[in-house]
């Protein structure tokens, strides 16, 4: 039996939790639901410090040949593959006694192959690397100030798609327009 996605995502944040606050860092996650999942293709927003990083996770599934594989939704991969700071997180394993180490036993992944017979996407992290990635600003977001993070959040919970939009412009400032039209300006560090 495979685990639910549910699973999944709780036994993979919580290994992500302890990683960071082991190495003294504040990490906080948030889901935006799925209703508004379809506007900013993300199950979870981590925020460690004030470094951000969207998170799409995706339950494996045995094929017939017995190779895990995942379901990819065309329209979702489609607007992670033009966002820098968003990853899916891909477990490869179905035995629910690796949950302790769910973490170690992931890909996190830019994007799903186009044409790829195995499902299998080339390039990918795990954990370690993926950390480092995070903390050195390779991958995600940096916000100067790491207050506004849970500013950005709560203006995600708001309307997903305009910071969806927002967080994907290569400026040096990151805009958040209400829907009042007002117009905020924070500034924020490509990673």
């Amino acid at each position: 039996m495979v685990p639910t996605e549910d699973n999944y995502i709780d036994w993979i944040l919580a290994g992500i939790r302890d990683y960071f606050r082991k190495l003294g860092y504040r990490v906080k996650t948030y889901s935006i639901g799925q209703v508004k999942e379809r506007q900013c293709p993300i199950d979870r927003i981590l925020a460690v410090g004030n470094k951000m990083v969207g998170l799409q996770f995706k339950r494996p599934y045995i094929s017939k040949q017995g190779q895990l594989k995942y379901h990819k939704t065309q329209h979702q991969n489609n607007l992670i593959s033009k966002a820098r700071w968003i990853f899916y997180c891909l477990p490869d394993f179905t035995d629910w006694k690796y949950q302790e180490v769910a973490l170690f036993h992931c890909k996190f992944v830019p994007e799903l192959p186009e044409n790829s017979k195995d499902n299998i996407p080339k390039r990918y992290y795990r954990w370690g690397s993926f950390a480092e990635a995070l903390l050195g600003c390779y991958e995600g977001v940096e916000i100067k100030d790491d207050n506004i993070v849970e500013k950005i959040i709560e203006d995600m919970h708001r309307d997903p798609k305009d910071v969806y939009l927002s967080l994907n412009k290569k400026s040096e400032e990151l805009y958040l327009i209400r829907r009042d039209l007002e117009a905020e300006i924070m500034d924020y560090e490509p990673a």
